[in-house]
């Protein structure tokens, strides 16, 4: 067998491992064509803090490392995936990745990877989904109040109207963080499928077990989201949704939510969402730079819980899977 074809075989049958649900035949095929292998010694740098990212890095072997000022390291061993996040955010690297140990890598440029993934939606789907049970995983390992992003203060607005129209909703939908970068027009088809819900203070909106039928996005008010075992005590507010980046399907509710004070929600339907994202795929993205905000919040915060409650060796290294 050439070599060139080896290395395409070997790169996806690690991409078939690499992904929770295996890639058709045909996406597999064009991600491997695109992908070209990577060595990086003891040491090296893959990439610079500061620098403006292009490509994404499939770490196949060794440890890498991610090291800011002022910060403990984040270790990200086999089968970790980095500078996607900031590729899809557009943002310079906050850290620079560096070899621990010999590395292996597979690189791609990351608009390519985007580009390609837009025809095979489905496949999308489920990496939105990976990505989301990722996120709560790592975030409960953060504080009990650390588990979700900042809110904005409700400012009552909403709660003072009577129900809300297509352009308010919309409105509210464009102000929120998983959708802050999405496309208009997207958002005005999403719109018009949302649903309005209102609930008093100390309502139960759902508990952790229920069914999960759909998404609740805060448009006013605050709700107060708890979990037993790891324990999660957190507000989430305006612009936020009441499970966080988690309200993706993928089985019942994980936390119980409560109002804790009036709330107007605006409740969306997942395949209402996913055919919005399948239509224009800007949606999805936004989404992806919301999801990988949150995930690197998380990372952040569980890295210092880590480091506070080890205070005998603050030196050491905090390990944090991708």
């Amino acid at each position: 067998m050439p070599e060139a074809t080896h290395a395409q075989v070997q790169r996806e049958l690690f991409l078939r491992s690499f992904f929770s649900v295996s890639p058709p035949d045909e996406l597999a095929s064009l991600l491997t064509e695109r992908m070209k292998d990577r060595l990086f010694q003891p040491g090296q740098v893959i990439y610079e803090r500061g620098t403006l990212p292009g490509a994404m890095f499939f770490i196949t072997h060794g440890v890498v490392e991610l090291v800011a000022p002022g910060e403990a390291p984040w270790v990200l061993e086999d089968r970790s995936f980095i500078g996607a996040i900031d590729a899809n955010a557009g943002q310079r690297h906050p850290r620079t990745a560096r070899a621990r140990t010999r590395v292996r890598a597979i690189e791609m440029h990351f608009e390519e990877y985007l580009m390609i993934l837009e025809d095979f939606f489905d496949f999308a789907k489920s990496m939105l989904a990976q990505g989301a049970q990722r996120t709560w995983e790592t975030s409960l390992r953060a504080a009990p109040d650390g588990v979700f992003g900042p809110s904005v203060e409700p400012t009552g607005e909403w709660l003072a109207r009577g129900s809300l129209d297509e352009v308010q909703r919309l409105l509210v939908l464009r102000n929120s963080r998983p959708f802050e970068r999405a496309p208009v027009q997207a958002l005005v088809t999403l719109a018009r499928q949302t649903r309005e819900v209102r609930y008093h203070g100390g309502e139960v909106i759902f508990r952790a077990g229920d069914p999960n039928h759909g998404m609740m996005m805060v448009a006013d008010g605050r709700l107060h989201v708890t979990h037993d075992a790891p324990p999660i005590d957190s507000w989430v507010g305006p612009g936020n949704f009441a499970q966080g980046v988690i309200e993706l399907p993928g089985g019942p509710r994980r936390v119980t939510a409560t109002a804790a004070t009036d709330v107007v929600l605006l409740r969306i339907a997942h395949e209402d969402l996913f055919d919005a994202m399948e239509e224009h795929f800007g949606l999805a993205r936004s989404w992806w730079v919301y999801q990988g905000r949150e995930n690197s919040r998380a990372r952040l915060a569980a890295a210092r819980r880590s480091a506070r409650e080890d205070e005998a060796s603050p030196t050491d290294a905090v390990a944090v899977k991708t």
